[in-house]
This record gives structure tokens, sequence and C-alpha cells, in this order.
């Protein structure tokens, strides 16, 4: 399906809600979405709007910035056979940008982190050099775990409030990696 092109989908069955999600370029999950979702509620999308998360997008990627957007919907669909369906009128929920560049307020963000209790979950393609800079941050120490994504159990996450880090292979297996942990995570609660 054309629609979907440069989009990697994934399914998640969460007590009989099932949800389709869509993770890729801009571009491409842009074209998926009538919906967005903002502080006040989701909205249907303008020109307007998808200029703003454009114009911010570039200005990310001009500073060396890999950015992925995701889009989901709710889905009656049990089974990835109808992606052209699954990929129409998807609700935009965002973007994430990694990037090496030194993050300005990294001290803030992480002193808020670890004053709120949150325990920071890093998918990287790159343990080793993200660990490192992960310890420079103050973000992870060395009771920090580095697992594989394709054996993320309910274990891995359980009593870790120093952070964990999750290993992929490639960008195009992210969104597998995510679907993985998510589904680990939930079965620990």
């Amino acid at each position: 399906c054309a629609k979907s092109a440069g989009l990697h989908l994934s399914l998640i069955v969460n007590e009989g809600d099932v949800r389709c999600a869509a993770c890729g370029k801009i571009d491409a999950v842009l074209r998926a979405c009538t919906m967005a979702e903002t502080p006040g509620g989701t909205v249907p999308i303008t020109d307007e709007m998808r200029r703003e998360i454009f114009t911010e997008c570039a200005g990310l990627e001009f500073m060396g910035a890999k950015v992925i957007a995701v889009a989901h919907r709710i889905s009656p669909f049990q089974q990835l056979n109808r992606v052209s369906v699954l990929t129409e009128y998807m609700t935009f929920a965002g973007f994430l940008a990694v990037s090496q560049e030194w993050e300005k307020n990294a001290a803030e963000n992480v002193e808020f982190m670890k004053r709120e209790g949150i325990c920071p979950i890093l998918f990287t393609e790159d343990s080793e050099a993200d660990l490192y800079y992960c310890h420079r941050l103050g973000l992870f120490d060395k009771r920090t775990r580095v697992i594989d994504a394709a054996s993320a159990v309910p274990e891995s996450f359980r009593n870790a409030p120093h952070g964990v880090i999750v290993s992929f292979a490639g960008l195009e297996h992210l969104p597998q990696a995510y679907e993985g942990v998510m589904r680990a995570v939930m079965a620990d609660n």
C-alpha cells in the first residue's frame, strides 16, 4: 500500500483493546494522520500543525538528530492483514529526536526523573557508547542493566530504579523492540 510506505507497524493488544502503532519518518507518519494529540485532547490535524511539526523536526535534523514519529489508532483487526485500513485515520502522537549532541538542561531533567522515581528505559543500537554518554549525564550508573530487546521479560524491569538500556540491531527493529518491552513491562504491573 502506497500510504504505508516508510512505516513500521505493530499491533498492541491490552485487555481486548487493539491498537495499531506506526513508527517512521515524520512525513510518512503524517501522511497517515487525520488527528493529533494535544494537551487539550485529540483534534483534527491542520496544515498549520503539519508545518509546525516539520519546522521543528527540520531544526532537530539540522543539528544532527535522527527524528522518529509515532502514530496510533484503535483497530478492530487482530492481524496485520489490512495494512491500508490500519494506516488510515491515525492519530499523530508525537516524535522522538535522538542526538549525539550534549543536551542543554540535562542536569535538571536527570534530577527531575530521579526525584519523581522514574525508571528510564533507553532504546539504542550502540549500548556501550550510550551507557558511557548517560553515565556522563548522570542518568545511569554502574547498576544500570543492559539487555537485548529479544530477551526482554518482566524480570528485566523489576526493581530497576537505576534504569535499563535496551539494545536492538538496526532502526528497522525499533518498533518490535518497543512493543516487546511494553508487553514485558505491562505484564509486570
